[in-house]
């Protein structure tokens, strides 16, 4: 069975009733080398739909979202654009935050809005599902999941880890 997550039950609300809940977040995204019949931008918007009901932050979340050529395995990929420490409001000295939160906590744009806030990169070589059913044919990937993923790590839901010897 396809991998799918889910949209969470208030963003089910949120559609069939926009009054039951106000999105808490706006996100802007600018679309670099999308297929023109749009399938692709109208999936990647609706994962973008749903963080809007979950997230809450005053300051526009600016994302370039790309459509390009990845290493083959590889669905997709994002990170920050930027990060910033020792900022009015941070919790922790000499500690990187994401853009995305260090904004958030200073309730103001920190790096320029002309750059995103979030970069990522989705591989164009994908046998990608580009509906917002839920219903993955076998075989293949569901953009929709996979957008949500990766916009996670763009916030800062990451970890690392270092491994030798089998010891981590």
């Amino acid at each position: 069975k396809p991998d799918f997550v889910h949209a969470p039950e208030q963003f089910q609300q949120w559609r069939k009733n926009r009054s039951a809940r106000l999105k808490t977040a706006t996100f802007e995204v600018e679309y670099v080398g999308f297929p023109a019949d749009n399938q692709a931008k109208n999936a990647f918007q609706f994962a973008v739909d749903i963080w809007e009901t979950q997230l809450i932050s005053p300051v526009t979340i600016r994302v370039r979202a790309q459509w390009g050529s990845l290493d083959a395995g590889v669905l997709g990929q994002a990170i920050w654009g930027s990060a910033f420490a020792n900022f009015d409001g941070a919790q922790h000295l000499n500690t990187y935050y994401p853009v995305a939160l260090a904004e958030k906590i200073t309730r103001t744009d920190l790096n320029a809005t002309t750059e995103p806030d979030i970069v990522a990169t989705f591989n164009s070589s994908t046998n990608w599902y580009l509906g917002t059913d839920g219903n993955v044919p076998s075989g293949r990937m569901d953009l929709v999941t996979i957008v949500l993923h990766e916009i996670a790590h763009g916030l800062g839901f990451v970890d690392t880890y270092d491994g030798a010897d089998a010891q981590g």
